[in-house]
């Protein structure tokens, strides 16, 4: 009971959780109390409970377990043609004197880069880079050379290309065509994390000319029976909602962009 209490406490009383009861009681104080502003109050509780679904695991479930679920089984084709590893970039640490460190997600998805190169004898290809200050450009290295380097740390001895121009999925793909074409690779292992892979195989079929092979770095959404403490608010939930949200927005970018450039064809 004491700890049930201390759970929901500590919820409640920081981000998001004393934001969505604050916003439930003005909301309600509006609907309630004379003069009743009942339009507006009823806008407030209405943000409140949509703040509230998006911080349990309720949003994520919605938004971004159907986009994992595709590659839940997900794996490593046999032995075959020369198979480049794509791990795209998902952000680095960048500190003083040009000091740099992949981020949680690329670290991931190198780990799982190097697994898969491993295990089909391939190479591996990081990409990515980061918006960073003309002086930051000058003295740190880009994602995918930060990438390479923790690739050699961690003792991997093959071959290992990099590309440091792109700043977004669509861009790590437009600019890995040409490296892949004149490797004449045979076929390519995509790593990235489960969310995001629905959104770049769609990019790489309409960049790459080779078979591409999904391999899912990681899932976020936990696929077990809930139980009270996942109807509590948390950051970590609205996180991964708004993740979900953002990967359902590049979709509809996408989708608006081949729309536009089909009206423009002659």
């Amino acid at each position: 009971m004491l700890y049930a209490l201390y759970k929901t406490a500590a919820a409640l009383i920081i981000p998001p959780g004393i934001v969505i009861l604050l916003l439930l009681l003005w909301g309600l104080s509006l609907v309630c109390k004379k003069p009743r502003r009942k339009a507006i109050g009823t806008g407030i509780l209405l943000l409140g409970l949509l703040l509230y679904g998006g911080s349990t695991s309720l949003g994520p479930e919605l938004l971004l377990a159907p986009l994992e679920a595709p590659f839940y089984d997900s794996k490593l084709p046999e032995s075959g043609p020369s198979t480049g590893v794509v791990v795209l970039g998902g952000g680095y640490w960048v500190g003083p004197e040009g000091k740099s460190m992949p981020g949680p997600y690329s670290t991931a998805r190198l780990a799982r880069g190097m697994e898969a190169a491993r295990s089909l004898n391939g190479w591996i290809l990081c990409s990515g880079t980061a918006l960073l200050s003309e002086d930051d450009q000058k003295n740190t290295p880009s994602l995918g050379e930060s990438m390479t380097a923790a690739l050699r740390n961690w003792g991997w001895n093959g071959e290992v290309l990099f590309e440091n121009t792109s700043r977004t999925t669509w861009e790590n793909l437009r600019h890995l065509a040409p490296l892949l074409e004149e490797r004449e690779t045979g076929r390519i292992i995509l790593v990235t994390d489960a969310f995001h892979l629905r959104r770049a195989l769609a990019m790489a079929e309409r960049t790459l000319s080779c078979p591409i092979h999904p391999y899912p770095s990681s899932f976020l959404v936990d696929r077990k029976e809930r139980t009270w403490q996942d109807f509590l608010p948390s950051m970590m939930e609205l996180q991964k909602s708004w993740i979900g949200l953002r990967e359902r927005m590049g979709f509809f970018a996408y989708a608006a962009y081949d729309i536009l450039r089909s009206l423009s064809k002659p």
